[in-house]
């Protein structure tokens, strides 16, 4: 949850959003849960979350699910970056 809350809070930050007040007592941290979580959904599971999502946010679960790459690297993408002359996607990693 902590890229969560920084990204929330710089949005806060940069004024995108008029206050915190969804997330400042929501998602503070819990204590004792420092370590890393493995879930790992099936394909039955993912096209339920992704039947079930939202249609903003279904399109990014669904790419998500098909391309091993982290949520944020999946957000940063641009159409720039897909040559469709050889059928690929650049993805730079910072």
């Amino acid at each position: 949850m902590s890229p969560v809350r920084a990204a929330l809070n710089l949005a806060f930050a940069d004024g995108k959003v008029t206050s915190d007040f969804a997330w400042r007592e929501d998602l503070k941290p819990i204590k004792n849960a420092s370590r890393r979580r493995e879930l790992y959904l099936d394909r039955k599971q993912r096209r339920n979350l992704i039947a079930h999502a939202p249609p903003e946010i279904a399109p990014f679960l669904q790419c998500l699910s098909m391309l091993p790459l982290r949520p944020g690297a999946l957000a940063a993408l641009q159409v720039a970056d897909f040559n469709a002359r050889l059928k690929a996607i650049r993805i730079v990693t910072a």
